[in-house]
């Protein structure tokens, strides 16, 4: 039976897909611009730290996402994440924030 809930629910997915797709068509064609995404501002260089996040990041989205544990995608109930793989994603972030402090604080002394 077609309830408001499942209305709500399939218009929901409709628009994040949408939001999804428009967004990877444009990373595909160049339209949005990740030129020097994963490079270091000051010294050009591949920044580890960036690339460490965005790992880190995308593997907690694809968890949240695929629901791993919980079945799949389902509305009634939050796909528990567990505490170590938090410990991971706040220790990367803490990680690359703590690194950028580093970076900047030598570029006022120097």
């Amino acid at each position: 039976m077609l309830t408001p809930a499942r209305v709500a629910e399939a218009m929901t997915a409709l628009i994040v897909g949408g939001i999804v797709l428009a967004v990877g068509c444009r990373l595909l064609t160049g339209s949005i611009n990740t030129t020097g995404l994963l490079h270091d501002s000051a010294t050009g260089e591949l920044s580890s730290e960036r690339v460490q996040l965005l790992v880190i990041t995308l593997g907690a989205v694809l968890f949240a996402v695929v629901g791993l544990g919980g079945g799949g995608l389902d509305s009634s109930h939050v796909t528990l994440v567990p505490a170590p793989y938090l410990a991971l994603l706040g220790g990367s972030q803490a990680f690359y924030l703590w690194r950028k402090f580093r970076t900047l604080q030598r570029m006022d002394l120097g």
